[in-house]
């Protein structure tokens, strides 16, 4: 997967697929949202070799991604921006560019102020747009499944995640909302691929009895509770095990948080690469 910025449109994205044209076209139907699902997660449609997803049940809110999926010989990919507000950004464009005219237009206004307009709309419009940057990376959980849907099936990823029954009754919440009680392995490995920057999601036996993870960027801070406040830890990296930390402490790659959750729900031994350390209150 490919990318980079263009501020202020957000970032484009390149995912190459060794499915065919069609094959990741299926895929990505088959795999995302429907529609008016009201939880967050990519949905859209297709028209033609277009797409456009979104993550808000509210399509009119929230960054999303417009692209084309096309062929690469006998393989395929999809090409597009992402990281900005459609309806928003056309809403925008209209209002910046249609204003001035629509006033200039209509000769109930004098030249000067007709200019003024002129100037003034599309830089506010401008002006919005750049202060909306920051918030385009909100959109890389549709750049993450679009990378994820346009892999080959693979029989041993299936095998793995079959062979990870949770072994405990749990409650899954991500980003407070509840998601599911006695969740599957398929729907927390779901939950967690989807979780934006600085989303959180819990798994919990009990109050005082839980794991819980948060989004940094493109990796994850662990922690958990095995009883009162008292018994509070955080995954740390054992000697030995470089990594990334940030301000809240150090931080996971997404394959690291699979294997740490693999081994929590499944009641296995900890992974070699992480301690778990008291948090002291």
């Amino acid at each position: 997967m490919n990318r980079f910025d263009i501020p202020p449109f957000g970032f484009c994205f390149e995912v190459n697929s060794a499915l065919s044209l069609e094959g990741l076209k299926s895929a990505i139907r088959s795999k995302k949202k429907p529609l008016f699902d009201m939880r967050s997660g990519p949905r859209g449609w297709f028209l033609g070799p277009l797409i456009c997803l979104w993550l808000s049940p509210h399509w009119t809110m929230g960054p999303g991604a417009v692209g084309i999926v096309c062929r690469t010989g006998s393989t395929s990919k999809v090409v597009g921006l992402a990281g900005f507000d459609p309806a928003g950004t056309a809403m925008l464009l209209v209002i910046s560019i249609g204003a001035p005219l629509v006033i200039g237009l209509s000769g109930t206004a004098g030249f000067g102020f007709s200019m003024i307009a002129l100037i003034l709309f599309p830089a506010g419009g401008a002006l919005i747009m750049w202060s909306r940057a920051q918030f385009h990376h909100e959109a890389d959980p549709i750049v993450r499944f679009l990378d994820k849907v346009s892999r080959l099936p693979s029989n041993q990823g299936r095998a793995r995640t079959a062979a990870i029954p949770p072994q405990r009754d749990m409650t899954l919440t991500v980003d407070g909302e509840e998601r599911s009680e006695l969740p599957s392995w398929e729907e927390i490995e779901a939950a967690l691929e989807g979780l934006e920057s600085d989303g959180f999601m819990i798994l919990a036996e009990g109050p005082e009895t839980y794991v819980q993870l948060m989004r940094i960027g493109d990796e994850f801070v662990l922690e958990k509770r095995e009883g009162g406040r008292h018994r509070h830890y955080q995954a740390r990296r054992a000697a030995g095990h470089a990594g990334r930390s940030s301000a809240t402490g150090p931080t996971f790659s997404t394959s690291e948080a699979q294997e740490v959750l693999a081994a929590y729900v499944s009641n296995a031994p900890t992974p070699t690469f992480i301690l778990w350390v008291k948090i002291v209150v």
